[in-house]
């Protein structure tokens, strides 16, 4: 387990690749995704994807939890950063996990994505989260959660209207 913080936000960042929990200002009361009731992250709360041919299904994760492909996986933690690597059907993934020193921001970068084929690889990428915004995995609250893309940055936010 890797604990990945700043004073005011932080993530907890699995070895078995599992992106992970996380949370802004206070780990119990203000969670942003989910923490699982047996004291682990939910494996399909947060995920990256990547697809080398979307057209007959073929798919997996970075991070095995998610989206399991055959070939092993391999992950390094250390001060301050994690990183999955996994390499199926000829594709190289490297993705880097991190926290901003000095802003509630988590970093989640594929950091390469290469191929060892001749010729186009037909690669895409997906990501996709669990939202809780609150103290608790609660479906009657996930259902109010708000996603909306901001057109000047193209960040995603995640609110729950008061």
């Amino acid at each position: 387990m890797n604990v990945l913080a700043n004073p005011q936000f932080g993530t907890v960042q699995f070895q078995r690749a599992v992106l992970a929990y996380t949370w802004s200002e206070n780990a119990h009361e203000f969670r942003l995704t989910p923490w699982g009731r047996s004291g682990g992250a939910i494996p399909a709360a947060r995920a990256f994807l990547t697809s080398v041919n979307e057209e007959r299904g073929h798919f997996w994760s970075p991070c095995a939890a998610a989206c399991r492909g055959a070939a092993p996986y391999a992950t390094g933690t250390d001060s301050g950063y994690s990183v999955f690597e996994h390499t199926e059907r000829g594709i190289r993934s490297e993705l880097w996990v991190y926290v901003a020193l000095d802003a509630p921001i988590k970093f989640t970068v594929a950091q390469k994505c290469e191929t060892n084929r001749a010729g186009p690889a037909g690669f895409s990428a997906t990501g996709y989260a669990e939202w809780v915004l609150g103290d608790t995995a609660d479906p009657k609250s996930s259902m109010h959660v708000i996603t909306e893309i901001d057109p000047n940055s193209g960040a995603l936010f995640a609110r729950i209207p008061l």
